[in-house]
């Protein structure tokens, strides 16, 4: 199954100390968490079984890439991850990330392999 984007698995593309870059189609750009007491960014990221690294988020995003970086204010490092290396965002916004998709594609954990197909509502 090819990369695409939301809370699919993303590849890292570039690594520095203050941020990662990651590839993927990112469209949503609702800051909706901005003016909470916990600012969550485009999302949270997480490793890729779903499980969140410490104040890690999307801190920025665009159409072909999205940057990574530690919340404001934390204690937390980068962790090191190395080109190719496939993170999986929790998206503040999910409606962007289903709406270009005809169906949802059901894995488990780890798994990369498909165990059923979620045919998604179109059209109001």
């Amino acid at each position: 199954m090819p990369i695409s984007n939301g809370s699919d698995a993303l590849i890292l593309i570039e690594a520095n100390p203050a941020s990662t870059t990651i590839a993927g189609s990112l469209l949503s750009q609702d800051r909706g968490t901005s003016k909470q007491e916990i600012d969550q960014g485009y999302g949270l990221v997480c490793d890729s079984a779903g499980t969140p690294f410490q104040d890690l988020i999307l801190a920025d995003a665009n159409q072909e890439h999205g940057i990574l970086k530690v919340r404001p204010g934390s204690n937390a490092v980068l962790p090191e991850l190395a080109i190719g290396d496939r993170v999986r965002i929790l998206p503040n916004h999910a409606c962007a990330t289903g709406a270009q998709h005809r169906s949802y594609h059901i894995v488990h954990g780890t798994s990369d392999i498909v165990t059923n197909e979620w045919v998604r509502f179109t059209g109001w």
